[in-house]
């Protein structure tokens, strides 16, 4: 390449390139941040080292703080809406799993 070949399409691959990483930096720590505040929601142990969320009942809020905690911190980082402005119920399926989005709903 000589001193007067264009650069346009590599300049502009290099600044998706950064945008990209910039968002990948962005959700990684939010995924962070997302693991600890669900490590700190107390859960109920039926037994035999299996927890769960308590779910029902009075006092009841184990999935609310866990949609309260996703929203937050995952579907809160700069680029979300242009990215995939999605329901949380449709986000998390997505991110966890089909059978998360039956208990995400709510």
């Amino acid at each position: 390449m000589g001193v007067n070949a264009p650069t346009g399409p590599i300049d502009a691959a290099r600044r998706a390139l950064q945008r990209e990483r910039r968002q990948l930096r962005d959700e990684r720590e939010a995924l962070k941040a997302f693991k600890e505040r669900v490590t700190e929601i107390d859960t109920t142990s039926p037994g035999a080292g299996h927890q769960q969320f308590p779910l029902t009942g009075a006092g009841s809020t184990g999935l609310q703080s866990v949609r309260d905690a996703y929203a937050d911190t995952v579907m809160d980082v700069p680029h979300y809406e242009l990215a995939y402005n999605e329901s949380l119920p449709e986000h998390m399926a997505g991110e966890a799993g089909r059978g998360t989005r039956r208990r995400s709903d709510g």
